[in-house]
């Protein structure tokens, strides 16, 4: 396991899940939450489930909710780089019907760059 990044919400980690040695990344919630209802009631879960599949938006592979300590986690498909990366490094600019109209109607506010897949990144496993 290796440390990819952190926010005021969460941190992510670069994992290999012991089943099919495939990689993966898990963001740990830095919040503690009260049952599986709350769980479910996230806005970034609920989202997730709404816009998959699609090829421009992560897949949750997984979410871990430890009931007694009130932890939780989710699995996702681990990316080759963030969206931010992906822009950094671009020297032209996304066709506007390349931009899915569906994903900005569903969200409210920007998600975090290891959220949202870009448009040319591929799967690492």
């Amino acid at each position: 396991m290796s440390k990819k990044g952190e926010g005021t919400f969460s941190e992510v980690l670069k994992a290999q899940c012991v089943k099919n040695g495939r990689s993966v990344a898990i963001k740990c919630m830095k919040n503690q939450f009260d049952s599986l209802e709350q769980v479910n009631n996230l806005r970034e879960i609920q989202a997730l489930h709404r816009l998959s599949p699609h090829p421009n938006v992560i897949r949750l592979l997984e979410v871990l909710y430890d009931q007694s300590t009130g932890r939780l986690a989710l699995v996702f498909e681990l990316m080759d780089m963030n969206v931010y990366e992906l822009i950094r490094g671009r020297r032209h600019y996304v066709a506007e019907d390349r931009v899915a109209r569906r994903e900005r109607a569903a969200l409210h506010r920007p998600w975090p760059p290891l959220t949202l897949r870009g448009f040319s990144a591929t799967c690492t496993s």
